[in-house]
């Protein structure tokens, strides 16, 4: 299994604080035993860290209306260059991951790809996903119906999210089932992709995430968070000044 992190960046760099965040992800995935050759960082710059290099991919993958589903670009580009061979874990760079996770357990025989949703709300969430080398079409359609949004001249967040976001066009290929997609999607379990947020913590109060999502605000505010959060993590945040 791969792990998968994407940056794409207009100004061909990290900014502050990914520039933080890209050598605790690496720290804690090499922590929890990934293989440095495992690790796909993927950027459309060079950079290195610790052994592992980024895979450069072209400026195309810039998403000039809202930069988040920037990685939908870059999963195809990934396929066409045939760099999804196996099944691949894309996480967002905050998206930490606390305990080990295996190929076996995600049981993913009959599905293309696994997607996480917001466990509150069964809405898709983008922040992590397992792709398998079949799902190259699904992206495409997920960026056709990105692209096809008649006003690309939005300019607020909220806005831009909600006209042409990746998680708002796999919610419509879902909600209508388009090509039979919804036999080719597994839904994953919460544990992949927990959101530090009063919904989630509520719902999902005696969980065991595998995989913590959160900003650093939300965990300064969030006792669960904090009990979750274990001490090689928070070692690692002190290393890189990330607080």
């Amino acid at each position: 299994m791969k792990n998968l992190l994407i940056y794409i960046s207009p100004e061909h760099k990290f900014n502050p604080d990914y520039e933080k965040l890209v050598k605790i992800v690496i720290d804690n995935s090499l922590e929890l035993g990934w293989k440095k050759e495992d690790i796909m960082l993927v950027t459309n710059f060079p950079y290195e860290y610790d052994g592992v290099k980024s895979i450069e991919v072209s400026d195309d993958c810039i998403c000039p209306f809202y930069m988040y589903s920037g990685k939908i670009n870059a999963f195809i580009e990934l396929y066409n260059r045939g760099l999804i061979t196996e099944t691949t874990w894309y996480h967002d760079f905050d998206a930490f991951q606390i305990y080990g996770i295996i190929k076996e357990e995600l049981d993913l025989d009959g599905a293309d790809v696994g997607f996480t949703d917001y466990g509150y709300k069964s809405n898709w969430n983008g922040g992590s996903s397992f792709l398998k080398p079949g799902a190259k079409d699904i992206f495409v359609w997920m960026k056709e119906l990105m692209y096809a949004h008649p006003d690309k001249t939005l300019v607020n967040h909220v806005e831009a999210y909600l006209a042409y976001s990746d998680e708002v066009a796999i919610k419509k290929l879902t909600d209508t089932n388009f090509n039979n997609i919804n036999s080719r999607i597994k839904r994953m379990d919460i544990t992949y992709n927990f959101n530090i947020n009063p919904a989630t913590i509520e719902k999902f109060k005696d969980i065991k995430p595998k995989v913590l999502h959160f900003h650093q605000h939300r965990l300064r505010r969030s006792k669960f968070g904090q009990d979750i959060v274990n001490d090689r993590l928070i070692n690692l945040f002190k290393k890189h000044n990330y607080a």
